[in-house]
């Protein structure tokens, strides 16, 4: 992996705990690089999929997505007013969408929700694919 020095900071954003803790992560870490910050956030295929098939719900649930998004970023970008921010929303598995995401990242920040049977000692499985397939650096932040 060729450790780049510039480029944005790609961090993922989903529902959990663990985002939170990993978008405070990422915004400090883009505004100490003077980076951008790009923060994912990637939905099941079947959400918005394209296809043969009407889907009257599509363009609402990706809407929703956007706008969901947006709002989890609003208090940090407050904090972080220096610090400039792309939203992604995705319809490819998580693991799919950072890699692709970060080909031209410096860094890469998931958060780590801890499930399994000892808190804090399994990694998550969307942060295990990162891991294995990430293009940059990453940073798996625990909760």
């Amino acid at each position: 992996v060729m450790v780049l020095t510039t480029g944005p900071v790609v961090v993922g954003v989903d529902e959990s705990e663990g985002s939170e803790a990993a978008l405070r992560f990422a915004f400090e870490a883009a505004a100490r690089r003077d980076a951008e910050l790009v923060a994912v956030h990637a939905l099941p295929a079947a959400y918005f999929a394209r296809g043969p098939l009407p889907h009257p719900d599509r363009e609402d649930i990706e809407q929703q997505a956007e706008l969901h998004l947006a709002e989890q970023l609003a208090g940090w970008r407050q904090q972080y007013p220096d610090v400039p921010v792309r939203r992604v929303t995705s319809n490819d598995h998580p693991v799919a969408a950072l890699r692709d995401t970060a080909h031209d990242a410096q860094l890469l920040v998931v958060g780590n929700r801890g499930r399994g049977g000892f808190r804090g000692m399994v990694i998550g499985s969307v942060a295990n694919g990162v891991l294995h397939h990430a293009p940059c650096p990453v940073a798996v932040v625990r909760v």
